[in-house]
């Protein structure tokens, strides 16, 4: 065992992996060895070489008895080199890949608010909701909205309703509309006949023949 030497590798084959370990000594090592190797790879090889051109006090032969061997891998939330970097905010408070940080592939990826791979980029302005897939509607002043439900925190611009301000009341009766805060119950006429709207913050009513009673 004396000269041996710890390689890191993608595949099983130590030329294409990395040295993380190589013990100098005359002497064996001791049977309790505790090594650290802040490296990535899925092969651990423990090597020996013996060819011949090892130090005169080595054995010629190579022996190895492993009593027991662990690799173990970041904690839940945590993820990196030395497992010291914090998983994003994945949906459904998912774990993210241990090595590289991104939330599970799944749609969405992230939760509300956040977007990216490894979810730790906020919405940008006009983007709302998991995975920054929504865009705002037409919110007043033209601010933008909740990165969470994208809600818009002073109401809409005239002419738009909606719990996200995204319909277009002319599209309702082909003109115009105001728009009344606030109200409790409308009646409004219309060439169908009497509309009644319950509505709590938002109304809109055509311009033609309505009466709002609070």
């Amino acid at each position: 065992m004396a000269g041996y030497s710890l390689y890191i590798s993608d595949i099983p084959d130590i030329q294409s992996g990395h040295l993380c370990y190589r013990h100098s000594g005359n002497e064996l090592p001791p049977s309790d060895i505790q090594q650290k190797c802040n490296l990535i790879g899925q092969y651990l090889t423990i090597y020996n070489m013996r060819n011949g051109t090892q130090p005169s006090t080595y054995s010629n032969d190579s022996l190895l008895i492993l009593c027991e061997v662990q690799a173990n891998e970041c904690s839940a939330g945590f993820y990196g080199n030395t497992c010291n970097k914090t998983c994003g905010n994945c949906v459904n408070e998912a774990t993210c890949n241990h090595v590289s940080g991104n939330c599970p592939g799944v749609i969405p990826r992230c939760r509300n608010g956040w977007k990216g791979e490894q979810c730790q980029t906020e919405c940008e302005q006009n983007e709302f909701g998991a995975d920054c897939s929504g865009r705002c509607g037409q919110c007043l002043n033209v601010t933008t909205c909740n990165p969470i439900n994208g809600s818009c925190q002073y109401g809409c611009q005239d002419g738009w309703i909606g719990q996200n301000c995204e319909m277009n009341t002319a599209a309702l009766g082909g003109q115009e509309v105001p728009v009344l805060q606030n109200a409790g119950i409308i009646f409004g006429a219309s060439a169908g006949g009497l509309v009644l709207i319950t509505s709590i913050v938002v109304a809109a009513v055509l311009r033609s023949c309505c009466i709002a009673i609070a």
